[in-house]
């Protein structure tokens, strides 16, 4: 069985790239037995083309603790059951269900429509959230998250595994451009181009090909999950090929009740490009789309801040630096981007905090950290994350970086100054994430000494500590300083720029005899590009698929570039 896989990225092929835009209709009472049976049929988009296939993700509970996944089958306008496609499997509800269905596209949007379609959420207004969409799905995670406050329903913790806790779909370590989007649902094309759900009588037939709807909640499943030694939470589902199944739902209930230990959860922003309304931000549409997934409402536009939220999700690109080792040399989700797990996600985040997507890079005024390296088929082959100036960028507003720890250097000064320590610290902790440095000096000591501690991107300065009277004046050259935490109160602060190596003078105003203070200083950020890759040579056959000498590609464009993956020969099926 072929498999295929579709995620989110702006690197490559977009001049090739094309979409479509997919009109789905919802049967009648999508929410009941019958409904959740009967096929939903696409139109202005091809279900057996990969870059325009389509997916329903069902989940029902019981009431009593039990979670069941159920995905309703896509099929063509005009196909017909038993010639076109394999009859869904039937369910049967216990009393007093709730359900919820979500949707996502390998399209450029998704439409819904038919007589099923009022009971759904597509977008505000007429203007649709782009590929995703739900029926009910705030109703569902209510229902549930209830359950589990009053302990009715377990949600299994996430646990820790390589670099610390393991992340979540609402964990800027690894949330893109629109997070929260799209289905973790498969179907099968067998033979010549019978569709079918992928359930396990069905997964046996060895003429299939499996089609996926890449996702936030695939890339947490099916890759990072198994890199860090995480575990996965799966439910009974009928219509998957083993008999079980992760969803949207249990990874949205999952984050909900596992929050990053030490960092705020990543919520849809404003500047989400499935929440923007006919170009503009819109807080009632952010919360329609909260709602759908269960995260909290934001009161105010503060509360869906781009700028916090870029800030967020560039200091997470020092998560994935740091775990390169775990990622190096792990299958890539993209092996025709990227070739392995961490240059794919260094490339996706690069992508994200370009414009055209959330834009970070112009609204926090720094250039992009992440350099990459492609072959001459324009796969990423190396990457490297430039983590001083998203240490800065952390600083400047305290702002938590998880997992970011390294151990501290002390140098104890010899007599005549053994009352006076210099401490260089590559240490990051949530009030500072740069380099500190404390210094404790005797009222009557006057040292002049260099820090010992070299960190990656930081340029070690000259610290000299003398009295002036009652007061302690802190000499600091050959570094910019950046925020100055000091221990003692009323700081004076003043900086000579009478030399090209300027000295920034702190007066503690101290009747002490000892005087504390802690600096920290700014990370140089070193300047990198995004090397452009244009010079693979394509051929695209006539359903679209791109043949680039080795593999087959379909690119599909919405807001910036998310393409689907084909590693292999081409489908037979016409």
């Amino acid at each position: 069985m072929h498999s295929f896989r579709i995620f989110a990225t702006t690197a490559l092929l977009a001049g090739f790239a094309f979409a479509q835009d997919c009109v789905l209709t919802v049967p009648a009472n999508p929410l009941t037995a019958q409904g959740l049976a009967t096929p939903y049929y696409v139109t202005g988009c091809d279900q057996r083309t990969l870059a325009t296939s389509s997916f329903v993700e069902c989940a029902i509970y019981d009431g009593a603790g039990n979670i069941t996944l159920y995905h309703p089958l896509v099929v063509q306008q005009g196909d017909v059951v038993g010639q076109d496609f394999i009859a869904p499997v039937s369910v049967t509800l216990p009393d007093n269900p709730t359900v919820g269905c979500w949707f996502g596209t390998n399209g450029n949007s998704l439409t819904l429509t038919g007589p099923g379609a009022g009971e759904c959420v597509n977008g505000l207004d007429g203007v649709i959230f782009g590929q995703f969409a739900y029926c009910n799905g705030d109703e569902f995670l209510q229902v549930t998250e209830a359950a589990v406050n009053a302990g009715t329903l377990t949600v299994p913790p996430v646990g820790s595994g390589i670099g610390g806790q393991c992340p979540t779909v609402r964990d800027f370590h690894m949330v893109d451009q629109d997070q929260s989007d799209n289905v973790v649902t498969t179907y099968l094309v067998i033979g010549n181009g019978t569709l079918a759900q992928n359930t396990p009588a069905n997964a046996q037939n060895a003429d299939s090909t499996e089609l996926t709807n890449g996702s936030d909640n695939a890339l947490l499943d099916d890759f990072l999950t198994p890199a860090l030694g995480c575990n996965l939470w799966q439910v009974n589902s009928p219509t998957a090929p083993t008999g079980m199944s992760s969803g949207l739902a249990l990874n949205e209930l999952r984050a909900n009740f596992n929050p990053p230990s030490d960092a705020p959860q990543a919520l849809v922003p404003l500047n989400d490009p499935m929440v923007l309304q006919n170009g503009n931000f819109s807080l009632p549409k952010v919360n329609l789309y909260r709602a759908g997934v269960g995260q909290p409402p934001a009161q105010t536009t503060a509360d869906a801040d781009p700028v916090a939220y870029c800030k967020n999700i560039a200091i997470g690109g020092i998560w994935i630096q740091q775990n390169q080792a775990a990622f190096t040399g792990k299958t890539s989700p993209m092996p025709g981007v990227a070739v392995d797990l961490f240059t794919f996600m260094a490339n996706r985040y690069s992508a994200s905090l370009e414009t055209g997507n959330l834009g970070c890079l112009t609204l926090l005024n720094f250039t992009n950290p992440v350099t990459l390296t492609t072959n001459g088929d324009c796969v990423v082959t190396a990457a490297t994350i430039n983590t001083a100036p998203l240490f800065a960028i952390a600083a400047a507003d305290g702002l938590t970086v998880s997992g970011a720890t390294a151990a501290a250097t002390t140098s104890t000064l010899s007599p005549p100054f053994a009352n006076t320590t210099t401490t260089a610290a590559a240490t990051t902790t949530a009030s500072t994430a740069a380099t500190t440095a404390s210094t404790t000096a005797s009222a009557a000591a006057s040292t002049l000494t260099s820090l010992t501690s070299t960190p990656a991107g930081v340029t070690v300065p000259t610290i000299s500590v003398s009295t002036v009277s009652s007061s302690k004046v802190l000499a600091i050259s050959g570094s910019t300083t950046l925020t100055l935490p000091l221990s003692a109160s009323s700081p004076t602060l003043t900086t000579s720029t009478a030399t090209s190596d300027p000295t920034t003078f702190v007066t503690l105003v101290s009747a002490a005899n000892t005087c504390s203070c802690t600096v920290t200083i700014t990370p140089t950020p070193t300047t990198t590009s995004t090397p452009a890759c244009t010079s693979a040579s394509f051929t695209r056959d006539s359903r679209g698929l791109i043949w680039d000498g080795q593999q087959w590609h379909v690119p599909v464009i919405f807001i910036g570039l998310e393409w689907v993956e084909f590693a292999g020969a081409a489908p037979d099926f016409a």
